[in-house]
């Protein structure tokens, strides 16, 4: 594990507290995310209906509408997910082979994507959580390769990626960074890095806060960050005369490399040079308690891309803040799907209470020989009753009435 250089050494508390105001300015969308998705996918009766319909003593019945509305759309998605086409820019003559190779190479990475269901995944966390995020990295192509293949796919969770609250690009790109959040267990990553002390964490029971370390059903957890951010160097650039475009303090570099290769020509001489604010992409890898890792990407934008589905800003009732509203697919007919419950269980709870009886009548009217019709009045038969109480004439009984 490399060692954190003194330079890095107090980024720690600035890079958590990024991570912590995130999530409480999006907390809303992260809540929405998971219970829009509870709603839809697991049961549309919360827990608070369920005690209200209990204490009504009505059916906990549902009819779910929306989870077969959904299926169908991302069912059409499966068929027809969105392709693209490389085109050259503008005004400059590109080979149309190379066009038609960098299109087909990129295809290649969405085809090795969507081995996992990468757009599928997608397309439903816009549909019933409002929003999504995807990641792109390299990696060598198998253990004794020094090739890399560029890589892109869904991110373990949405809700636990991090970006700039400043952004306001759909793609959060022109934030100044972004980061993922990965939950290890603790003897896990005790194994991948055997020199960080966790003594300091505490690994409390989880609940509607944000923490970096928690206990999930008897096991200890902790978050590990992936943040990427931007840092702009102001250095100096040269144009030559062939063409080319580098860092004036890499042109020495250049005639070095120029001479080793024994060209005859004279080296291609600075025309321009101006002063340009270079920028790179740093990776901090940390937890709660200690930065573990700092290094300079090779990225030229930022690896996390947050996948806007449908989305507002909105100011608050005071007028003192502006936070981002994500809004999911199916966000307005959840209170029809309510509507449909109410009108079900109300339905069902009739039924259950159904009145079965088919006649009232005086237990002295009941004839004896005749209690059978009153049993069973599906069946075909007289009903009979007695008059008079004990047949005394000026004991008149009530004849019986069917129940309204």
């Amino acid at each position: 594990m490399p060692e954190v250089s003194k330079k890095y050494s107090e980024e720690l508390p600035r890079l958590k507290d990024a991570v912590e105001n995130w999530y409480n300015y999006f907390k809303y969308n992260f809540d929405t995310f998971h219970k829009t998705r509870s709603f839809v996918f697991r049961s549309t009766l919360t827990a608070d209906d369920i005690s209200i319909l209990e204490s009504l003593k009505r059916p906990q019945l549902e009819f779910n509408i929306l989870e077969a509305y959904v299926s169908r759309l991302r069912g059409e998605f499966s068929k027809q997910e969105p392709s693209l086409e490389v085109s050259s820019m503008e005004g400059s003559q590109v080979d149309p082979n190379t066009v038609k190779v960098v299109e087909d190479h990129i295809r290649s990475i969405m085809f090795a994507a969507d081995k996992n269901s990468t757009q599928y995944q997608v397309y439903t966390d816009i549909l019933t959580g409002g929003f999504s995020a995807i990641k792109f990295w390299t990696e060598y192509r198998n253990e004794m390769a020094f090739e890399q293949d560029i890589c892109w796919d869904r991110v373990y969770d949405p809700t636990l990626t991090v970006f700039d609250p400043m952004a306001r690009q759909p793609h959060k790109g022109d934030g100044q960074y972004c980061a993922e959040l990965f939950p290890m267990r603790k003897k896990d990553f005790e194994r991948e890095h055997p020199g960080v002390n966790l003594k300091e964490l505490q690994f409390t029971s989880q609940s509607g806060q944000f923490r970096w370390a928690y206990n999930n059903q008897k096991e200890d957890v902790l978050l590990m960050c992936d943040f990427y951010e931007k840092k702009k160097t102001r250095k100096k650039i040269v144009y030559l005369a062939n063409g080319k475009t580098l860092l004036k303090d890499d042109y020495a570099k250049y005639l070095e490399q120029w001479n080793a290769n024994g060209h005859i020509e004279q080296p291609a001489i600075i025309v321009r040079e101006r002063w340009s604010n270079i920028e790179t992409i740093m990776r901090y890898r940390f937890i709660a308690t200690q930065l573990i890792s700092v290094e300079e990407t090779d990225y030229k934008i930022l690896p996390i891309i947050f996948v806007d589905g449908n989305s507002l800003l909105l100011r608050d009732a005071s007028g003192s803040s502006v936070t981002q509203f994500c809004r999911p697919y199916v966000y307005n007919a959840i209170g029809t799907q309510k509507l449909k419950n109410y009108a079900g269980q109300t339905l069902a709870n009739e039924l259950e209470n159904m009145v079965q009886h088919k006649f009232i009548i005086a237990k002295e009217a009941i004839p004896v020989d005749y209690i059978e019709a009153y049993k069973k009045p599906q069946l075909p038969s007289l009903i009979v009753y007695n008059q008079y109480h004990n047949e005394d004439p000026n004991k008149v009984l009530t004849p019986p009435r069917e129940v309204q």
